[in-house]
């Protein structure tokens, strides 16, 4: 379906934020499959901060988007013995971020 062997990576390359409310906004972006690049909103919201355990800060955010595969040329598909397709045009994209701050070596403050 993918042709991993030949395409083994997807790719996501941002080019701006667009912010809706203080937790909530679009990342606008290009999404690359199988060498097909095509550009993409994902709708997306700020889960919060949090101090980890061993130290650092995290951010959450969580996104998601629908794209129709065949804008990127999946077309392959079977026929289903009970009527219709086994897989959807449509496929929806999911994604749970976390981001953390880490203390650099060497940054602590010297007294």
């Amino acid at each position: 379906f993918l042709n991993a062997e030949v395409y083994p990576v997807i790719t996501f390359k941002s080019k701006r934020v667009e912010q809706d409310s203080k937790n909530k906004g679009r990342l606008i972006g290009d999404l690359t499959i199988r060498d097909v690049t095509r550009e993409v909103t994902l709708d997306v919201e700020y889960s919060g901060l949090m101090n980890g355990p061993w130290g650092g800060t995290s951010a959450g955010f969580s996104g998601k988007t629908v794209i129709n595969r065949k804008d990127w040329g999946l077309t392959w598909n079977v026929a289903l013995e009970t009527g219709g397709l086994l897989v959807s045009e449509q496929i929806t994209i999911e994604i749970e971020l976390e981001l953390t701050q880490v203390a650099q070596p060497g940054a602590e403050a010297v007294a």
